[in-house]
């Protein structure tokens, strides 16, 4: 069996907006994840990648306040974050999902995304 100890597993915005059943995203794209099962089989394969000693990324989407990092005429879904304030560092729309919780020695970075 290969060593997955240099190895990297990526855990892509699991964060409240965009998969939470109120978040700015989430409410339109919840009923397709709970559909598919798609957070049931993310929470199996994060178990098993710990269990294997991988090293676990989670990245997720999150913005300054004022929202500096954006180009003048952003994506229309970065612009309805804008419009609405969403997905700030810090904020309950940035953070990753209760059930994916990052664990101490996990590395947590923002794709700031124009």
């Amino acid at each position: 069996m290969r060593d997955l100890k240099n190895s990297a597993f990526l855990v892509l915005h699991y964060q409240n907006e965009v998969v939470h059943p109120d978040g700015l995203w989430g409410k339109h794209l919840f009923p397709q994840l709970k559909k598919n099962g798609a957070i049931e089989n993310t929470v199996k394969a994060l178990d098993a990648a710990r269990k294997k000693g991988m090293k676990v990324i989670f990245v997720h989407l999150a913005f300054k306040p004022g929202f500096p990092e954006l180009i003048e005429n952003p994506h229309l879904l970065v612009r309805d974050a804008k419009e609405k304030n969403a997905c700030l560092v810090g904020s309950w729309g940035a953070e990753i999902i209760k059930e994916l919780k990052p664990k101490d020695n996990e590395i947590l970075t923002y794709q700031h995304n124009p």
